[in-house]
């Protein structure tokens, strides 16, 4: 189609269109992006919190994860979204658990958390899932860790239905 005829007249968004040249402002990818899962137990130390051992990657666009950490790479800052979940092996309710996003060694305390949900209070297997929106820099490294107010130790569940992390840039 012709410029002048676009000019001319309004565009028909049920015409097809025909470019053979490149369209660019159109669309987006969500990249980096990350998904990895635990193929290992991590024990959780009692009353505190302990980094998860999630360590098998699935895929990774920028290669910006390893050794259970996302790191936002060289020009990728922007807002980010994290999902992940952390299973137990447990066969009783063992509340005050949960999964928490740490930030640059410390709690997320400054992204928008979606906080967690458990899967029962009974069973062998307990799963705790949180999500986040984290408005990240370069640099900035995201960890998975999972919080036990209990006084005895806990064991993750090593199954990647249970215990994974992932991660994606937000098209703006």
């Amino acid at each position: 189609m012709a410029i002048d005829k676009i000019q001319s007249e309004s565009i028909n968004l049920g015409d097809n269109f025909a470019f053979t040249g490149t369209v660019s402002g159109a669309g987006g990818v969500n990249t980096p992006a990350f998904y990895a899962h635990s193929d290992q137990v991590t024990t959780i130390s009692a009353s505190g919190s302990t980094k998860v051992s999630i360590n098998t990657e699935i895929f990774d666009t920028a290669g910006a994860y390893s050794s259970s950490r996302f790191t936002v790479p060289s020009g990728q800052a922007g807002k980010y979204f994290f999902h992940f979940s952390v299973g137990l092996n447990s066969g009783t309710n063992i509340n005050p658990v949960f999964p928490i996003l740490f930030v640059n060694g410390s709690e997320n305390t400054n992204g928008t958390r979606i906080r967690k949900y458990h899967n029962g209070s009974g069973g062998s297997i307990q799963t705790y899932a949180q999500s986040a929106f984290y408005n990240a820099s370069a640099g900035n490294y995201f960890e998975v860790y999972f919080y036990n107010g209990n006084s005895s130790t806990k064991e993750t569940y090593n199954s990647s239905q249970d215990t994974f992390f992932f991660g994606y840039k937000i098209i703006e």
